[in-house]
């Protein structure tokens, strides 16, 4: 796999594992595109965003989503900046490398980090 220049050279981590399964994601609009799955980490390097934190751009630099649709709902109602954002529902299926990262709230969250040219995002349909 390739990934983007904009990755750190320890990115995505080793312990990540191929991207396999079935996923959800909090999306803006009705229609799933490319850019409801462009990272923290995507956004600053063009300039839309402020860079992450130090330390924290391995993170940064993949994608949220939620194995469990509970999740992506509790993420939502608990982010006053995701409250009015749609969730879409779709399947990974060796795109890209993932993460389980849990939270506190969320202990379904995964990390996907995306090679370049990958298709996997236009698996995802607005589900609610």
């Amino acid at each position: 796999m390739e990934w983007p220049d904009y990755y750190p050279s320890d990115c995505p981590p080793v312990e990540a594992v191929d991207a396999v399964g079935g996923f959800f994601r909090l999306v803006q609009g009705e229609t799933v595109v490319e850019a409801d799955f462009e990272s923290l980490l995507s956004q600053a390097f063009r300039g839309a965003r402020r860079t992450p934190p130090a330390g924290t751009e391995i993170m940064a630099a993949g994608v949220s989503i939620q194995k469990a649709q509970a999740d992506a709902e509790a993420t939502r109602k608990r982010v006053p900046a995701l409250k009015n954002r749609r969730i879409a529902q779709g399947q990974i299926d060796g795109e890209g490398k993932l993460m389980h990262t849990p939270s506190k709230t969320a202990l379904s969250h995964h990390t996907w980090w995306r090679p370049i040219g990958d298709r996997a995002w236009s698996t995802f349909a607005v589900v609610t």
